[in-house]
């Protein structure tokens, strides 16, 4: 069975759920681009959950920082942490595509 992407317009945001740990990661570890990581300071709340606002662009630049710090970290368990919200945030691209 395939799974349906759904379609979204270019540049459009889309939500998306991080947990406190995945927000730290973020903002703490992957040195990343302030204007992408400083949204999750400012972002709603939902239970345990952070919602943050991107465009799949700007998901695949955080990526970039993800994976360049997952490589580069000699802490085993960040990076398996970091490896793991890439993983996730790889699905979640992959569930939309662009029109």
């Amino acid at each position: 069975m395939m799974n349906r992407r759904k379609l979204i317009k270019q540049g459009e945001k889309i939500s998306v759920r991080f947990d406190f740990h995945e927000r730290d990661l973020l903002r703490e570890h992957t040195n990343g681009y302030p204007k992408l990581t400083d949204r999750l300071r400012l972002s709603l709340l939902d239970q345990d959950k952070i919602i943050a606002r991107y465009s799949l662009e700007e998901l695949n630049i955080l990526l970039e920082f993800i994976t360049a710090e997952a490589i580069h970290t000699n802490d085993k368990i960040q990076h398996n942490d970091l490896v793991r919200l890439c993983d996730r945030l790889i699905e979640i691209c992959k569930s939309y595509i662009e029109e």
